[in-house]
């Protein structure tokens, strides 16, 4: 595996194992909140993040999205969820695990619209992102819920420690 793999793997697969392990923190009433309707619950956030993670395997193992199987709809069940979330994600590392420079080459579409250039490489940035982008949405709920701790947030910024590990005012 190249260091890109390498760096890519760690991300991806650490970063969505940490959204399902937060979503197994939840109770069933946490997991289905939502401040807004405009605004997604917890359980839409391991749901989009799990069959995107299904969607684009396939793009990447099988070119003609004609082939492809539709993407399975989510248990009710939140543990028959996160099971399947977890075993897609065992599916990504044994894909990551086997990808080389030429693989990551190869040219893609998604879902056959061939009028923007893609490849494998580009398919596997594009989960990574989508990863981290709900990981970011998921981190809100998980902090407001009390999930890390019940004192007010503070953010820590860079200042204070340059001053408590340096000095000055």
């Amino acid at each position: 595996m190249s260091s890109e793999l390498e760096l890519v793997s760690h991300n991806l697969l650490g970063n969505a194992r940490k959204i399902l392990r937060w979503a197994r923190q939840l109770s069933p009433e946490q997991l289905d909140f939502t401040y807004s309707p405009s605004a997604p619950t917890a359980r839409n956030l391991v749901i989009h993040t799990w069959q995107w993670l299904a969607c684009d395997r396939q793009h990447i193992e099988q070119p003609d999205a004609s082939q492809h199987a539709l993407i399975l709809e989510a248990p009710a069940d939140p543990e028959a969820l996160f099971a399947e979330f977890e075993a897609e994600l065992d599916r990504w590392q044994a894909l990551l695990a086997g990808l080389t420079e030429e693989k990551l080459a190869e040219p893609r579409s998604q879902f056959n619209d061939t009028s923007y250039p893609w490849s494998v490489r580009d398919a596997v940035y594009h989960m990574l992102q989508n990863v981290l982008y709900k990981l970011g949405q998921f981190s809100y709920l998980y902090y407001a819920f009390g999930l890390d701790g019940t004192a007010p947030y503070e953010a820590p910024f860079p200042n204070p420690i340059y001053k408590e590990v340096f000095g000055g005012a």
